[in-house]
């Protein structure tokens, strides 16, 4: 059963204007970077620390009916979860009095007591740089009994697992600390110094209560890194604590410094859940140092193991695999001091199965998108934004737009392919930005399409463009023999004297005439002495019918294998040769293009 149902934020840290958030078992949370997840967790720390500070100095009911001062004072280094140069860092954009007035924190919490979920209102307000005041509101501090209960309740955070040192000599072993030290190390996110020591404290809960929890945790170490691992000794005369393993080929013991940060990871969670048991624990990035399928372990962990024991959890992750699994449970977004629930939207949830949750949370962090059909594409337009100076086309293509690609357009199994892998290939472009509309309604779509040099016609919708090149594809607007022949001259200048660059200047233009022989003239060289002959607006007008990104991977492939060279540009690269085409021979349908990205994708 969840102890905390929700909690609301006003003027703390990243949030400004008051945010709920649903705390059912476990909570989610996701968002961009600096968006506030750390921030809640700290702030459900804080209000934890502000209870019972304020129960243990002012919660007798005689100072409270004779009206005693009702603020209780806290110290920032009492506030080990929470570090803070000074206190006003506590505060949204650090305003702790506006117009003489005091601007409060506030943190409310909905704790299930007696039956019924209550709201349990603290207000914060500045003092000086080390110390705050606390104090309920006044419509909690009529509930003396609410308060006395919240005040029990257990609140630990965790932070994800540092880096770990090997035991070489007793000067590195992680000596024996006490509960008090080991809280400091762990609000300081110094995990790794005391993995041993949470370890540890399973151990002694076993022998207080006469239980092995402990060989719960080497059970669930065991099926997932099929390792065996030992209960953590003591040795009494160092004060230092031993931790080994061994894996399931091998009689080796090794220490746990060995072990990967994942392994780590893992057992620092298992054991910190079983040593807090019946408590709130909060956890940042537990999918941290983990591949997806022991993020998917790890949820499952925390879901289980802490209902099991009575407690709850709320996460903060930056992880997909987490997330797709929490939309079904509570999963909220947190974005510019805003906080959404997804999983109380049935439609939502329906649509993230099909895309992936991270397609809504990247399109509600920045609501456009580019459709193009490989990520060679963008860098292409990209690059002709910036050699043409359309500096608004730039700075959208650089800013943080999504862009997806509808084709897999590189066979091969080479990085370039895979990053077009990751994107995601989306045939049906105009389904999937329907259903992120349907979510976002600010969004914006443009597509932009080879057209394969058959007529295809434009379609500028309100909210999605979809545009084609009118000549197969954007290399046609910039590849010709002479930027090839600019671009190898180069390529090969920095590799040897005037001799080697001019044999090879001229053995990569004979290339070029002998793959346009086959390619474009049906090996009649009459046709391609006529091109030769012709004026370079009319050679740029008869190239524009020809695919040149074939022509340009078909000359540097033949060139490599005369010259015995590596290859001088490979396909996924030709974006490099935007440069080498004078501004003035790109044609305006270019610029045309660009300007209506920018008209599509530039305002937000």
């Amino acid at each position: 059963m969840a102890k905390l149902h929700y909690v609301e934020i006003e003027n703390f840290k990243t949030f400004g204007k008051k945010i709920h958030i649903d705390l059912s078992h476990p909570t989610v949370l996701i968002g961009p970077n600096n968006s506030g997840k750390t921030s809640v967790i700290q702030a459900i720390t804080l209000w934890s620390q502000g209870v019972k500070s304020w129960f243990e100095k002012k919660g007798d009911s005689n100072k409270i009916k004779t009206r005693e001062r009702y603020a209780a004072g806290i110290n920032r280094l009492n506030i080990l979860e929470v570090p803070v140069a000074e206190t006003r860092f506590f505060w949204n954009e650090r305003k702790v009095r506006q117009d003489k007035n005091n601007v409060y924190i506030i943190i409310n919490m909905g704790i299930e007591y007696n039956g019924c979920v209550h709201d349990c209102r603290l207000e914060f307000s500045y003092r000086d740089s080390e110390v705050i005041y606390c104090k309920p509101d006044e419509a909690t501090m009529g509930n003396i009994e609410l308060i006395q209960y919240a005040s029990s309740i257990q609140f630990n955070l965790l932070y994800p697992m540092s880096g770990i040192m090997a035991n070489i000599s007793a000067d590195t072993e992680e000596t024996l600390f006490t509960d008090g030290h080991i809280k400091l190390l762990l609000g300081q996110g110094q995990t790794a110094q005391v993995l041993r020591n949470v370890c540890y404290k399973v151990v002694e809960a076993d022998k207080t209560n006469g239980i092995n929890e402990w060989e719960k945790i080497a059970d669930v170490m065991h099926r997932i890194f099929l390792i065996t691992i030992n209960p953590p000794e003591l040795n009494t005369n160092k004060g230092n604590l031993m931790l080994t393993y061994k894996t399931d080929n091998t009689e080796t013991v090794l220490d746990i410094s060995l072990a990967g940060r994942g392994l780590q990871q893992v057992l620092l969670i298992l054991a910190y859940l079983y040593w807090h048991k019946g408590s709130v624990v909060l956890i940042d990035e537990p999918d941290a140092h983990l591949e997806t399928l022991r993020q998917k372990q790890v949820y499952a962990i925390l879901r289980t193991i802490a209902q099991e024991n009575n407690g709850q959890v709320v996460i903060a992750t930056h992880s997909e695999a987490i997330l797709d699994d929490a939309v079904d449970i509570n999963l909220t977004l947190l974005l510019d001091g805003t906080a959404e629930n997804l999983a109380e939207k049935k439609d939502v949830r329906n649509a993230l199965r099909t895309y992936g949750i991270e397609h809504y949370y990247k399109a509600k962090v920045h609501p456009r998108i580019l459709y193009i059909e490989g990520s060679t594409d963008v860098e292409m337009i990209k690059s002709l934004a910036k050699h043409t100076k359309n500096e608004n086309a730039a700075r959208i293509l650089n800013d943080r737009l999504n862009a997806y690609y509808t084709q897999n357009v590189n066979p091969h199994d080479d990085l370039e392919n895979m990053f077009e892998q990751i994107g995601g290939s989306f045939l049906n472009y105009k389904g999937h930005f329907n259903a992120l509309k349907k979510f976002i309604p600010e969004l914006k779509g443009f597509a932009l399409f080879d057209s394969d040099n058959i007529k295809k016609e434009d379609i500028l919708e309100t909210e999605l463009a979809v545009v084609y090149w009118k000549h197969y594809e954007a290399e046609n607007y910039f590849i010709s023999p002479k930027v090839l022949v600019d671009f190898a001259k180069i390529q090969l200048d920095s590799n040897a004297g005037s001799l080697f660059l001019q044999n090879n200047v001229i053995l990569f233009e004979q290339v070029i005439d002998v793959v346009m022989l086959e390619s474009f003239f049906n090996n009649d060289s009459e046709q391609l002495t006529g091109y030769k002959n012709m004026v370079p607006a009319l050679q740029r007008n008869y190239l524009s019918t020809k695919k040149m990104s074939d022509f340009a991977e078909e000359v540097f492939r033949r060139y490599a294998e005369k010259s015995g060279q590596p290859m001088l540009l490979t396909k996924g690269e030709f974006y490099r040769l935007v440069p080498y085409c004078p501004v003035q021979e790109i044609p305006k349908e270019v610029t045309e293009k660009l300007d209506l990205l920018v008209q599509y994708l530039g305002e937000l």
